[in-house]
């Protein structure tokens, strides 16, 4: 299913924070799945960084990652049919390291909200998928910006307790007093 919520800077600057610090994927505090990643050109590069990672390196850069994907030949068609090389070369030439925990934050929420809507759940709360214009999509975004993920968690949770209060019955609940 097409992600419908993306941010592609939150997705550069993730992405090249790992290329330049590979450790940051074995970090409990910055969990990462490829299905946070919008695209399967994303998926790709995040699993290479990911395994890499987990062999053990330290640093990362464009000719390590197509040096890792070229033995598997359908997920680097993928990386070149994009530019892959090209792409973390300037992917880590805009990102500051700096501001990880920021883009990390805000890739995890999209990533949420892409799962959410994937499921049938109503997301135009906290962000608009419709907007079509910059001003709209700006806005959007910066509302977005305003929750954490626990928020958006606990608005659908206060909506599912709320049903649950309206359609379950409590007579299943026995009450008795020991004397």
């Amino acid at each position: 299913m097409e992600r419908i919520v993306k941010n592609k800077l939150a997705v550069a600057n993730v992405i090249s924070a790992l290329m330049k610090n590979p450790q940051l994927v074995l970090d409990d505090r910055y969990p990462l799945t490829p299905d946070d990643f919008p695209e399967r050109f994303h998926k790709i590069i995040f699993a290479a960084i990911d395994h890499i990672a987990h062999s053990g390196a330290k640093v990362l850069d464009e000719i390590v990652v197509d040096d890792y994907l070229a033995q598997y030949p359908q997920q680097h068609k993928v990386f070149e049919d994009n530019s892959g090389m090209e792409y973390l070369q300037r992917a880590m030439e805009i990102s500051e390291s700096a501001n990880y925990e920021y883009y990390h934050m805000a890739l995890k929420k999209c990533s949420l909200l892409n799962q959410l809507a994937e499921q049938g759940y109503d997301i135009r709360k906290f962000y608009d998928p419709d907007a079509m214009t910059v001003e709209a999509v700006q806005s959007s975004q910066a509302n977005l910006d305003q929750y954490s993920l626990s928020d958006i968690i606990d608005y659908y949770d206060m909506q599912i307790s709320a049903l649950k209060g309206k359609f379950c019955s409590d007579s299943d609940v026995v009450e008795c007093h020991i004397s």
